[in-house]
């Protein structure tokens, strides 16, 4: 396919650079330090200067070749400065746990506009849209978000999500960024993508390109996040079948269920993946694990005439399965010792008798305990089916994949009663939506440089007094090898200067190793080059007057949420009128369609009020 020209390449004085994903990242210079100046170096080889601003900001632009159809397209970079920004806080951090960082001095905006605005200026707004392609904002620390990506036909004909995505995260590798998060709220189809793809690929989307959890709404945990996507992996397509077996929903769920496993060529084991490892053991595995008092030709005749009744009741009930109840009173007809029926009803379970399995579940509707056989073979998936799954398809089944996959996704994932350990674990991943991405650099040995990691140690009173949060991380600063003493404190100076608001006039006067001593004749002599050398920076200047301090906003939130949670996750929350604790307003039956009250008292302050 032939390139298409970018319209205001030929409005341009000279004619611009044009890379693709791979070439721009091996420019002239290497980029082996920090992402503040990594982004200044990439600016000057890679980029050309708009002549137009934006609020005061300068724009620069890059083009990159589609290497997949051709398309050549721009990728806009704005450098805000936020000490002259009217927003100079940043929301994201707040939400994604960093609003104990101090405020940056420059923030950049990596935007790919939609098709039709490729050959327009950005303009006032720009960088508060949600409808380009690609919005990225980067502090100068190296920290960031990804704000939007809009790889879909109703944005683009010429980018898909994937490209955008692998574009973004090399510009992150090769900028050294230390950590990205993003707040995944992507939808399609009107469906919530996290949570179709955490069922088929046991993660986020996000998660192809290394994004883990960072922390969820309402209290949800890495561990409650990790659970519930091993509840919703481990849910089996005839367990499905089985629960709503009685509701008026359960044949279209079953005809869907059987389409695509008839024509899918491997084995389908849950709603929207793959599964091949079998969960059922065989009767003798079953006998050798209960150590039961009873012997293995007892069991086995019991657990025959079992299968025979459900075989029985299936045959004359449509496939439907038998309460516990019922199962016991049957088997005594047949076997005296109900000891013995007990305990094969209380352990039996996915157990192999004569070439079917016995499952048991619990009824979703009547909350009893149910039992019921599936064969083997189905379970191999092969073409025999049984007769409890027979219902054939209609002619619609098939037709429509998203159709079927919304009918699934609403009657099976959002279907469960609330209680249910389906709805609990759906749930806890929609309630998930922060993850973050981190990158460790490393020197090599051929750049001969040494990186430390520089923490600012303020004094006592500073930290009694003004800095009542945790400290931020370390910053990253490159020296020359060997390097004297009064060289690495002007470096470390310079860094801290060059990046924080609050550090403008900070005086450096001690660099001390968080090591042995002769670690740090190692870090003077240039024999340490990785990222993993820590400095304690002390010294005076810090500007505790200014407003410009930490990411998060000089307000210091108490957040104490019924829910579990301790700091802002993004959620709509309301504050207590007596105790100025917030609270989210979900968790105290407001809805998010309803206007918050006026006054609002925790149930702590009422009760107070009652005594």
């Amino acid at each position: 396919m032939a390139i298409t020209t970018f319209e205001s390449c030929k409005r341009r004085k000279r004619t611009p650079k044009i890379f693709t994903i791979h070439s721009f990242a091996t420019p002239a210079s290497p980029m082996d330090g920090p992402f503040r100046d990594n982004i200044r170096l990439f600016l000057q080889e890679c980029s050309e200067k708009e002549d137009y601003i934006v609020e005061n900001n300068l724009v620069w632009c890059t083009l990159f070749l589609s290497e997949t159809n051709g398309v050549v397209f721009p990728l806009y970079i704005v450098e805000q400065n936020v000490q002259q920004s009217s927003d100079p806080f940043c929301d994201l951090c707040r939400c994604v746990g960093w609003s104990h960082h101090f405020v940056s001095k420059r923030r950049y905006h990596l935007i790919i506009p939609e098709n039709l605005k490729w050959s327009r200026p950005l303009n006032m707004d720009s960088i508060e849209f949600d409808t380009h392609l690609l919005h990225g904002v980067i502090h100068c620390n190296g920290f960031g978000h990804l704000l939007s990506i809009n790889g879909t036909k109703d944005y683009s004909d010429y980018l898909c999500g994937e490209e955008l995505m692998n574009l973004w995260d090399c510009l992150c590798s090769c900028l050294r960024t230390q950590k990205i998060s993003v707040h995944d709220l992507l939808m399609k189809r009107g469906m919530d993508h996290r949570l179709l793809h955490a069922v088929a690929y046991g993660c986020s989307w996000f998660g192809d390109w290394g994004y883990k959890f960072c922390h969820g709404s309402f209290g949800v945990t890495e561990h409650m996040y990790n659970r519930a996507i091993q509840i919703l992996r481990s849910l089996d397509l005839d367990k499905i079948i089985h629960d709503y077996s009685k509701t008026s929903r359960g044949r279209m769920i079953q005809q869907i269920i059987n389409c695509y496993m008839n024509a899918s060529e491997t084995q389908l084991k849950n709603p929207l993946g793959k599964n091949t490892n079998h969960e059922y053991d065989s009767f003798e595995s079953f006998v050798a694990k209960s150590n039961s008092r009873w012997n293995a030709q007892r069991l086995e005749y019991t657990a025959k005439i079992i299968v025979n009744i459900l075989v029985e009741h299936a045959r004359t009930n449509s496939g439907a399965s038998v309460t516990r109840q019922e199962l016991r009173d049957e088997a005594r007809k047949h076997v005296g010792d109900t000891g013995l029926i007990d305990f094969l009803l209380k352990t039996i379970h996915k157990t192999v008798v004569e070439d079917r399995i016995v499952r048991r579940s619990i009824n979703p509707i009547t909350k009893l305990l149910e039992f019921y056989l599936q064969d083997v073979q189905k379970a191999e998936f092969t073409e025999t089916k049984t007769e409890s799954h027979s219902v054939t398809p209609t002619p619609e089944t098939g037709r429509d994949v998203y159709g079927d996959m919304l009918k699934l996704y609403k009657n099976v994932l959002l279907g469960y009663p609330e209680s249910h350990p389906v709805s609990l674990a759906t749930r806890t991943i929609l309630n998930s939506k922060n993850f973050v991405k981190e990158w460790q650099f490393k020197g090599s040995r051929e750049d001969n440089l040494s990186r430390l990691i520089c923490r600012v140690m303020p004094s006592y009173d500073e930290l009694m007094t003004e800095l009542s949060r945790p400290l931020p991380p370390g910053e990253l600063v490159v020296v020359q090898p060997r390097a004297t003493v009064g060289e690495m404190i002007s470096a470390v100076q310079c860094a801290l200067r060059d990046t924080y608001c609050i550090m403008d006039k900070f005086v450096v006067s001690d660099v001390k190793m968080r090591k042995s001593e002769e670690d740090q004749d190692r870090v003077w002599s240039g024999e340490v080059r990785s990222c993993d050398v820590e400095v304690e920076v002390r010294g005076c200047g810090l500007d505790l007057s200014t407003e410009l301090r930490y990411e998060g906003g000089a307000e210091n939130w108490t957040v104490d949420c019924v829910c579990g949670a301790k700091d802002d996750d993004g959620e709509r929350m309301v504050a207590c009128e007596i105790c100025q604790v917030w609270q989210h307003t979900r968790c105290n039956s407001i809805d998010d369609h309803e206007h918050v009250p006026c006054v609002f008292l925790c149930r702590t302050c009422k009760a107070k009020l009652k005594k």
